[in-house]
């Protein structure tokens, strides 16, 4: 499979979005703040970590089929005409790479439920 730097920068950005929401931020900044004044349990802001990193999972998930696709019909329009042998093989490298994908952020999702709710 091959990306440029553009399309890599582009994924990049799209994650960045999704990981570094300014709402959720803040949310996990006010239950510090609840937490160091003793008006919430800690065990709140365990909960809410996991809430918000299964959150991020799932539209980073979500957001790969998307990019996926757009760089697929990218390709097609940069290879018509050229055959579609190409663009199998295209097509199979970048499945596997979504499988990869999903098997690490699912080990990540196991460790951060180990770690925060034990």
């Amino acid at each position: 499979m091959v990306v440029n730097q553009k399309e890599l920068q582009y994924l990049g950005e799209m994650v960045e979005k999704i990981v570094f929401d300014p709402k959720e931020l803040e949310e996990l900044k006010n239950l510090i703040t609840a937490i160091s004044t003793q008006k919430v349990p800690a065990r709140k802001l365990k909960e809410r970590i996991i809430e918000i990193r299964g959150g991020m999972m799932n539209r980073i998930l979500q957001l790969f089929p998307v990019y996926n696709k757009s760089l697929s019909n990218n390709k097609e329009i940069d290879n018509f005409g050229n055959g579609n042998a190409d663009l199998t093989k295209e097509l199979e490298e970048k499945n596997s790479l979504l499988e990869q994908v999903g098997t690490k952020l699912q080990e990540l999702e196991v460790k951060l439920q180990k770690e925060f709710i034990e």
